[in-house]
């Protein structure tokens, strides 16, 4: 996940929660305009 969000800019992982079968992310995206 970190190395797919470093492929945007501005795009920062703000947590993440692994589980076995799933995966929680918080992302921070700023406005587009």
């Amino acid at each position: 996940m970190y190395h797919l969000a470093r492929q945007k800019d501005m795009i920062e992982v703000e947590e993440i929660n692994v589980r076995a079968d799933h995966i929680h992310t918080i992302l921070s995206v700023p406005p587009k305009y």
